[in-house]
C-alpha cells in the first residue's frame, strides 16, 4: 500500500501564520496564496495561486494549438490536418457550395461529411454546412426546397 502523507506534512504554523506546502513547487506558502475548496480538509486546494495560474495558461495554449486539432480531426472525421489543408487547397480556400473564401468567415470551414459512413465530401463554411444539415443531407428534400425557392420567387 502506498505511503499516503499525512495533513501535519502540508501544513505548519511559523512566526504566527498558518503556511501551507505546494505540492507543486515544492515550496512553503501562506494559506492565502491557495485557492478556497470546500471540499477539501483544509479548505483550500493543494496547487498555489501561481502554479495553478501556469497550468491553467498551458490548457488555454492546448485548447488553440494545431496539436489539439489534428488529434479532434482525427479522432472525428479520420483524417488529419495535413489532408485538411489539402482539401482547403484543392477548394481554393473557398466553401465547396458557396464560394467564400475562408479568410471571410468567423471560423474555419467545417468538414462535410456523410453521416451514414462517414466519408469526408468536402469543406464548406457555417452557413452552408447548417443548411444541408437542416436538410438531413437529404436529397429529395434539397430539390423540394430548392423548388420552393423558384416557385416564391415567380
Amino acid at each position: 500500500m502506498k505511503n499516503r502523507r499525512q495533513y501535519k506534512d502540508y501544513h505548519r504554523e511559523r512566526n504566527g501564520v498558518e503556511e501551507k506546502h505546494c505540492r507543486n513547487c515544492n515550496t512553503w506558502k501562506t494559506m492565502g496564496q491557495f485557492h478556497k475548496n470546500k471540499n477539501s480538509k483544509d479548505g483550500r486546494v493543494w496547487r498555489c495561486e501561481k502554479c495553478r495560474s501556469l497550468r491553467v495558461e498551458k490548457k488555454v495554449q492546448f485548447r488553440h494549438s494545431r496539436k489539439r486539432r489534428n488529434k479532434h480531426l482525427l479522432s472525428k472525421y479520420g483524417i488529419s490536418i495535413k489532408e485538411y489543408d489539402v482539401l482547403l487547397a484543392d477548394q481554393s480556400g473557398c466553401c465547396a457550395i458557396c464560394g467564400v473564401h475562408y479568410t471571410e468567415t468567423a471560423s474555419a470551414l467545417a468538414i462535410d461529411h456523410d453521416h451514414k459512413t462517414g466519408q469526408v465530401r468536402g469543406l464548406l463554411c457555417l452557413q452552408c454546412n447548417l443548411g444541408i444539415g437542416g436538410l438531413q443531407d437529404n436529397i429529395d428534400l434539397l430539390a423540394s426546397a430548392a423548388s420552393y425557392l423558384i416557385n416564391a420567387t415567380e
